[in-house]
């Protein structure tokens, strides 16, 4: 979904199974896409919300540029179970300054 705030906009997603692996074509076309819809809406910042044992999909964020900005720790419950979630966000290039 998206949040529209001032002159921001989040963008979030969730991963399901079938998410590529980092270096595939797939991913790439995906991120390409995505970052596509982003220009054309005016959206400089994607973030994401992983759980730090879902090693694969913070590789994958990574491999797209996505940096840390922090860990929620005993964030989520899930199967009986807290975990820890790793914060990405991937910001527009002119907002890395």
């Amino acid at each position: 979904y998206m949040l529209r705030q001032h002159d921001l906009a989040n963008l979030d997603f969730v991963y399901f199974s079938g998410y590529p692996s980092p270096d595939s074509e797939a991913a790439h076309l995906f991120w390409s896409s995505v970052r596509k819809s982003m220009a054309e809406r005016g959206l400089t910042r994607v973030q994401s919300f992983v759980i730090d044992s879902s090693v694969d999909k913070i590789r994958l964020l990574e491999s797209f540029g996505f940096r840390q900005e922090g860990l929620l720790r005993e964030h989520y419950f899930h199967n009986g179970k807290l975990h820890d979630v790793v914060v990405h966000a991937w910001m527009a290039e002119e907002r890395h300054v």
